[in-house]
Parts: C-alpha cells; sequence; structure tokens
C-alpha cells in the first residue's frame, strides 16, 4: 500500500538570486466600495505598459505592486492616481505571497488564453462540453492551487465536473411559465456565453419588465441594450443573432460582492446539481457517475490539466512541473489509528470503519454514555404542530424515552408537559413555568421553516432539540431501522445539551486545553465564535461576540479565552488554536498579548507553550491509495507531510464514503506559535474529528473544534444564546 497526491513539484527553485521584482507604491485610490476594482485596473495598466506579471499586495495602509522582472521601468501619474517605483531588483524570494500569486497570475492568464470559463476563484472550466448525455452537457474544469514549501513551488490540481442543460434558460422559462421560472432559477448557477467566451454565474433575479433591447448596460458615457452591447464595434453581432427580441433580462453575478451584469436568458445555461438528474435509474446512474469520478478518471484528467499548464510562462520565464506527484516515496505519509472512544464503564474501544453506524449503536447499547446527562427537576416540554395528533406525539414520546433508557443509560421524564402551536402562545406559556423545567423537545412541521427554528432557539433557553415531523413520520413507513437511527440522534442531540457525553478520547491529546476560533456571516453581519475542550476532547463551553471585520477583534479574544482558562483548574501547560481558515498578523498579536495576561494571573505555567493551527477545508488536494497500478479511494486517516509546518489530512475516506472521494484539509502550524510538530497537530486534529456527538451514525470531516464553531454561527448572528453543546 502506498500514499498518492495530486500535487507536483516545481524543477526550478526560487531561491535563485537573479530572480528579482520591482516595487511600486500605488497612491491616490480612495478606501471606497470601488477600491479593488480600481486597484485591479492599475494593475492590468502596469502589467500592459511593463509586458510583464503584476500583482497587488497591501502589507498596511498603503497598496503596493510587485512586478516581475519588467522590460522597463516608470512612474505614473494619472490625475490623482500615482504609481512610484520604490525599490529595484528585490529578490522574489522576499515575497512569498506575491510568488504564488505570479504563478495563479500566470496560469488565469494560460488558461483564459485557451478559452477556459472562469466559475470562481482559481476555478475554471474548458469551453465546450466533453459529452452529451440526453439533454445534459457535461463540462470538465480544474480547480487549482499553489504553495511554497521551502524554496520550491508546488502545484495541486483537481478536475472539476458541471453538468449543463442543453436547452437553454429561455426554453426553460417558457417550459415553466414566468412565476414558476422566478421560483426555480432564483440563485441557481448559469453557464454564460459572452463577450470573451464563456463563464459561471449565479442569477440574481428575472426582470420581465425589461427586454433585451431595453438599456441597461452603463459602458462609460453610452447605454446599450443586451443586443446592442454584442452589436457594437468590438463586440461579437454573432451572438446578438441568436437572441429573440421577446426574451427578459436576467441580472447575474459572481460571488457576495460581484457586480450585477445583464444577460439574454438564451445565452445561459442552467448548471444541474445532482438533486436535478433525472429519477429514471440508469440515465441518472450515468450522470452520477460523471460527477463522481473513479480514481482512475480523476488521475487521468489531473494529468490532462498538468500537460496544459506545463510549463508555465512567467512573462518570459518558463518554470516546468514534475509529471510524478508527491507520494510516500519522497514525503513523510502513511495511515493514522483511529483512537480509542472510552463509553460506559470506563470501557474503551477502536471504533471499526466497516460498519460505523452499526458499531457506534452496540457499543452505546453495551456499555451506555460515558456521561450520563441529569434531569434536576424531572420535567420536558414537548411543543408541536397542532396539526399532528396528540396520539402520534405519544408514541414518538415512548419510543424517546425506550432509546433514552437502551443507549444512553438515562430516563426521560415519564410524561412531559405538552403544548401545540398555534392552539397556544408557547412561548408566553413557557416564560411562565421555565424555572421547572430542564430540557425541551420541538417539533416544526416542514423541513425550511427557518425562522421558526430559530424562534424556538431563541424563546427555549434551556437546552433543546428541535426536529421535523419528518423524522416522527418514519415510524409509519415502514423503515424501522431509519427511525430508531434519526431518534438516535435526537436523544444525543437532546442529552450531549444536558452534560452527557456519549463517548471521550481514551488517550490525552497533545495539549491541555484547545479552543476553536471561527468568523462567520457576511459584510454586513458577523460574528467570531470560540469553542473550548479539555485534553480529552470533552465540550467545555463555547462564546461568541459580534464584530465588523474578517479579522477577529484582539482584545476581544485575549479577554474571552482568558476568561474561559481562568479557574478551569491546574494552571495548563500546553494550550492550542484551532483558526478556520487562517490566522492574521493582527491575531497573532492577540495570542501574544493573551500569553502574557495568562502568565500575570496564574493560568499556565512559567513554561506555557501555546499553538497556532490553521486548518483550511476548502483545498482541492487529493489522496489516493496505491496499490501497485491501481488507484482507490484512501482511507480514513490517510495523512501526507508537506514540510515542517504544513500537512494534509482526510478525516473521511474508505470504507464510509460511499461515492466520490474524501477531500483531505490542509493543517498548517503557524510561527511563532509552532510548538509542536507537523504531524502531532494533524494527529489531534485527526482525533477530534471523532468527538462530535450530533450524529452517531456519521463520522464528521472538521475537527470538534471548529465543527461546533461553526454550528454556533446562524444562533450567534442572531444573538441567541443557546445552552449547552450546538448539536
Amino acid at each position: 500500500m502506498g500514499i498518492r497526491s495530486n500535487i507536483f513539484l516545481c524543477k526550478r527553485a526560487f531561491d535563485d538570486p537573479s530572480l528579482t521584482v520591482d516595487v511600486y507604491c500605488i497612491e491616490g485610490i480612495p478606501n471606497d466600495k470601488d477600491r479593488f476594482w480600481n486597484l485591479s485596473k492599475v494593475k492590468e495598466m502596469l502589467a500592459r505598459r511593463l509586458n510583464t506579471l503584476v500583482v497587488l499586495y497591501s502589507p498596511g495602509e498603503l497598496d503596493y505592486a510587485v512586478v516581475f522582472q519588467p522590460q522597463s521601468t516608470v512612474e505614473i501619474k494619472e490625475q490623482k492616481l500615482s504609481v512610484k517605483l520604490e525599490k529595484k531588483g528585490v529578490s522574489l524570494v522576499n515575497y512569498p505571497q506575491q510568488l504564488r500569486e505570479l504563478h495563479y497570475e500566470a496560469t488565469r492568464n494560460s488558461l483564459e488564453k485557451y478559452g477556459l470559463a472562469k466559475h470562481a476563484y482559481n476555478k475554471y472550466f474548458e469551453p465546450f462540453p466533453e459529452k452529451t448525455i440526453d439533454d445534459f452537457e457535461i463540462y470538465r474544469g480544474m480547480w487549482f492551487r499553489y504553495d511554497l514549501f521551502g524554496n520550491h513551488v508546488q502545484l495541486a490540481i483537481d478536475p472539476l465536473t458541471s453538468v449543463t442543460s442543453r436547452s437553454t434558460v429561455w426554453d426553460l422559462i417558457s417550459r415553466y411559465g414566468r412565476e414558476e421560472a422566478k421560483k426555480r432559477l432564483a440563485y441557481r448557477n448559469v453557464l454564460a456565453t459572452q463577450e470573451k467566451g464563456k463563464a459561471i454565474y449565479q442569477i440574481v433575479r428575472l426582470d420581465f419588465s425589461k427586454t433585451v433591447n431595453t438599456p441597461c448596460i452603463s459602458i462609460g458615457d453610452k447605454l446599450y441594450s443586451v443586443k446592442e452591447y454584442f452589436k457594437r464595434p468590438g463586440g461579437r453581432p454573432e451572438l446578438a443573432d441568436l437572441i429573440s427580441d421577446e426574451e427578459c433580462v436576467v441580472f447575474v453575478k459572481r460571488g457576495y460582492e460581484g457586480k450585477e451584469l445583464s444577460m439574454a436568458p438564451s445565452l445561459l445555461k442552467l448548471v444541474h446539481k445532482t438533486d436535478d438528474f433525472p429519477r429514471e435509474p440508469t440515465l441518472r446512474q450515468e450522470l452520477t457517475s460523471e460527477v463522481y469520478l473513479s480514481c482512475e478518471r480523476r488521475r487521468v484528467l489531473t494529468q490532462k490539466f498538468l500537460t496544459i499548464l506545463n510549463p508555465l510562462w512567467l512573462g518570459k520565464l518558463s518554470v516546468e512541473f514534475e509529471t510524478a506527484d508527491l507520494s510516500d516515496l519522497n514525503k513523510d505519509a502513511g495511515v493514522l489509528a483511529a483512537p480509542k472512544l472510552v463509553f460506559g464503564n470506563k470501557q474503551a474501544v477502536t471504533p471499526d470503519f466497516s460498519n460505523y453506524g452499526m458499531f457506534m449503536k452496540n457499543t452505546l447499547r453495551s456499555f451506555g454514555p460515558a456521561r450520563k446527562a441529569a434531569f434536576s427537576s424531572n420535567v420536558l416540554l414537548l411543543v408541536y404542530p397542532s396539526t399532528v395528533a396528540r396520539g402520534i406525539m405519544k408514541n414518538f414520546y415512548e419510543d424517546c424515552k425506550a432509546v433514552s433508557r437502551e443507549f444512553f443509560r438515562t430516563n426521560l421524564p415519564d410524561k412531559p408537559t405538552s403544548y401545540s402551536y398555534p392552539d397556544f402562545d408557547v412561548r408566553r406559556e413557557y416564560e411562565s413555568f421555565k424555572k421547572n423545567i430542564d430540557a425541551v423537545l420541538a417539533v416544526m412541521q416542514y423541513e425550511g421553516e427557518t425562522t421558526r427554528y430559530l424562534n424556538f432557539k431563541e424563546w427555549f433557553d434551556k437546552p433543546n432539540q428541535v426536529l421535523t415531523y419528518r423524522v416522527i413520520d418514519e415510524r409509519y413507513q415502514l423503515r424501522r431501522g431509519k427511525y430508531q437511527n434519526l431518534l438516535l440522534n435526537v436523544c444525543a442531540g437532546l442529552l450531549g445539551k444536558m452534560g452527557g457525553r456519549p463517548w471521550i478520547l481514551d488517550k490525552k491529546l497533545s495539549a491541555d486545553f484547545y479552543v476553536g476560533l471561527d468568523v462567520g456571516g457576511d459584510k454586513n453581519a458577523r460574528v467570531a465564535c470560540y469553542t473550548f475542550f479539555d485534553g480529552y476532547g470533552n465540550y467545555v463551553r463555547e462564546e461568541w461576540r459580534p464584530q465588523r471585520a474578517e479579522e477577529i477583534n484582539t482584545q476581544e479574544l485575549k479577554r474571552i479565552v482568558a476568561n474561559a482558562i481562568a479557574g478551569y483548574g491546574n494552571p495548563l501547560n500546553n494550550i492550542v488554536f484551532h483558526r478556520d481558515g487562517q490566522f492574521t498578523d493582527g491575531e497573532l498579536q492577540g495570542i501574544d498579548a493573551l500569553k502574557s495576561e495568562l502568565l500575570s494571573n496564574g493560568s499556565v505555567t512559567n513554561d506555557i507553550k501555546i499553538t497556532c493551527v490553521n486548518i483550511k477545508k476548502s483545498v482541492p488536494y487529493r489522496l489516493y491509495d496505491s496499490q501497485g497500478k491501481q488507484q482507490s479511494v484512501c482511507k480514513i486517516g490517510s495523512y501526507l507531510i508537506l514540510d515542517e509546518h504544513n500537512g494534509i489530512i482526510a478525516n473521511s475516506g474508505a470504507p464510509l464514503l460511499r461515492q466520490g472521494m474524501a477531500r483531505p484539509i490542509l493543517v498548517e502550524t503557524v510561527p511563532p506559535f509552532d510548538n509542536t510538530d507537523i504531524k502531532t497537530a494533524l494527529e489531534d486534529v485527526y482525533y477530534l474529528s471523532f468527538m462530535h456527538w450530533g450524529s452517531i451514525m456519521v463520522k464528521m470531516k472538521l475537527p470538534a473544534t471548529l465543527r461546533y464553531a461553526d454550528a454556533l454561527t446562524p444562533f450567534a448572528l442572531r444573538s441567541i444564546r443557546i445552552t449547552g453543546v450546538p448539536l
């Protein structure tokens, strides 16, 4: 057995002193909503004038451009804009982030030259479908990432698949009718044929008050209709000829902050989700197999896209990548053993991946939980829609009592206090006697009742579990096994919030205390979420604070973590922070200030070690299990160490995955808080991925530090203080 990857090493070392850059200071760009658009225009202007690659960066309040081996040096002044040459002939290796970005820029230029369609940041699709199946077109694409390890750049390539309809959006509007089309097509992705080829956008809205002959596109001081836009000098009149005069205007954009664009529906094709595939088994299976690629097919496509990029031209410099991927032959790689988990009676067992869900059920049935939940008043409130019969709710609760006794060794209150809505004002009734309630079970009628779900979470300040009637109705669907599994998750969630712990880790992790950090929301509302765990993966508590920016407020970080650690117990020797995404310089300064605070108040020992770890889940890495010439899905726990600070780990994989391949996560230790080796950091992340109790039947991909922080976000955005683990 061996470990293979989709990561390729650049043959050229980039510490060559002859590789230099010029650095330009950009002045006069106002810090407004158009700042990044204006900076992009400056970058294009510099690249054109200097005939080379240019990338931007902002080390502080000022904006800079790094220019790679320019053919001439200029200083530019246009109105308020000024571009001044500050440094000349600086070694490229002094700008590691810009070195990566130069490779990105060169790759985008190369792919767009071949007509590939941009989908999102560093994701591109080929301009023509690979094949057509019935009324569906299959497009292949690639997602790429560059990293600098040591003095070499490494390239990761992951093939992408997009399935579009052969029919246009205009055809679908005609088929559905206007009102139905608005519902079905809103916020769906579409492949657009446009002036410079193709690209993927998201539909914002369909506007039937405008036609493709209505002026709505502003360029300079002129206003064009969609058809006029293509007919203008330098446009593509052949596309205008494809558009009928009756068509409405579809507004699309790319990303949350992208600008809205006006397009003709006959030049758009709907990008399908797997849920859209026909129910006919043969056709559905054929389409699904094109999306969830076999290992062999994925590796062949990876080599295809590597061939397209190899060699890569950085201006006039050609760089080439090895065609053999990184593997256990040239890197530390392998499969981590699963940790032992402690259940009732301190029984420690190793999970059986061949039938994970059944193993967990049988182990809980045999030994019970590591810690039972406690009922002080022995009162539970049961809330349900008045459309559900009382007898059905009674049967459901009796089943919950049985599951709780059998698997969690916990007796739910014999008779719940029941209220149906809207017959009763549940919120008012709850307020009148909530002091005597231990927990709440609340039922919604439908899956999509987001407002009601959040209202329940806000109203009920005791441990509560919210579920949909679909769970209850499984009792009458002749699927007793599925029904029991759902009940198992309902009870695990409720009892976990009340202090119950189905299992904990048998062996202590590398540190005494773990902190998960995540920032959720968007530019209009953001929250920083914190979760805290002990050295055995046991959930301690959570906290959150609203904030404006993506960077966590350093003063809040210091105060919240110091309060969580104060009085925790014996002084801590080792603390690990897991950050979803990447620590900023400001956040690291906050960690440094926190260390001083903890030392001064005696919460930690004098030789305290603090480790900061970036955890990135949106990365294009893949690992393969190699048996000779055979490639198969990687096993759970497969890892590959890239260098002393970076490694990837597959917390999911064979044999649990039923289709597709695991996508590993990238783990990075962050200087100066890199007080552990990368393999230990990978092991911690892997072991903590077992510590999610909301789903007994399924193992999670993310470590619990971040999985719970992510689950906390929707409540924090609504300022809802939940009680217990966010299960």
